[in-house]
């Protein structure tokens, strides 16, 4: 039990993460030595056009993100969560019922907040990634380069 656990612990921990990004490098580099050049070459668009439509949609969820606050939205969707338990308080006495409705419409905007925080950071997860195999590419590329002229 204790080595499992130590083996756990290991996963996490910088040298065991460092090791494992490096034989993932070593098995993408491995796969891409093996291909013809046009192989290269198509790879190298494929994957400049996922990454340059991906940095535009992220471009574009930031911009919608930081235009809805100027906008003052987040202001808005206060107001009308106030209103509701506004118009609930007015239409009932019974405050355990009121404050559910707090509870439930602070969990939504959280909710919705966590999600929003989410597709941000799975959009910069996958730039980053691509942008990891556009370097790798180049690399390969520019070395089969040197290795036909020298």
């Amino acid at each position: 039990m204790s080595e499992k656990s130590g083996s756990i612990l290991m996963y996490f921990t910088y040298e065991s993460r460092r090791k494992r990004e490096h034989e993932k490098y070593l098995k993408e580099l491995n796969k891409l030595k093996n291909m013809s050049d046009t192989e290269l070459s198509s790879e190298y668009i494929n994957i400049k056009v996922r990454y340059t439509h991906k940095k535009n949609i992220l471009f574009l969820f930031g911009a919608g993100i930081f235009l809805s606050i100027l906008g003052n939205i987040w202001k808005n969707l206060f107001f009308v969560l106030k209103r509701i338990i506004e118009l609930f308080f007015m239409n009932s006495n019974d405050i355990e019922t009121g404050k559910a409705i707090f509870i439930l419409s602070v969990i939504i905007f959280a909710l919705f907040t966590i999600i929003i925080l989410g597709i941000f950071t799975m959009l910069l997860k996958d730039l980053t990634n691509l942008h990891k195999s556009l370097l790798l590419i180049e690399n390969v590329r520019s070395n089969n380069k040197v290795e036909k002229n020298g």
